[in-house]
């Protein structure tokens, strides 16, 4: 990825112990990048870095177009 900014948000998804990150289907990074549902990403926080599995939302309350929304 081009170390673009998305604006982090936790969602209250039970996911059972596994990372995932929630992006919008009309994301510009999702759409720039040609992700896939499912894929691995990495998600970097000042000095913190985990791996998730990311998810596709087209619902608004979940995830809007400029940002994430995480485990």
């Amino acid at each position: 990825m081009n170390n673009q900014t998305l604006k982090l948000r936790r969602v209250a998804i039970d996911t059972y112990h596994e990372n995932v990150a929630y992006l919008h289907r009309e994301c510009e990074v999702y759409r720039a990048e040609g992700f896939q549902a499912l894929s691995k990403i990495k998600i970097s926080t000042n000095d913190n870095k985990i791996l998730a599995v990311l998810n596709v939302v087209d619902d608004d309350s979940i995830c809007h177009t400029d940002g994430a929304g995480t485990f």
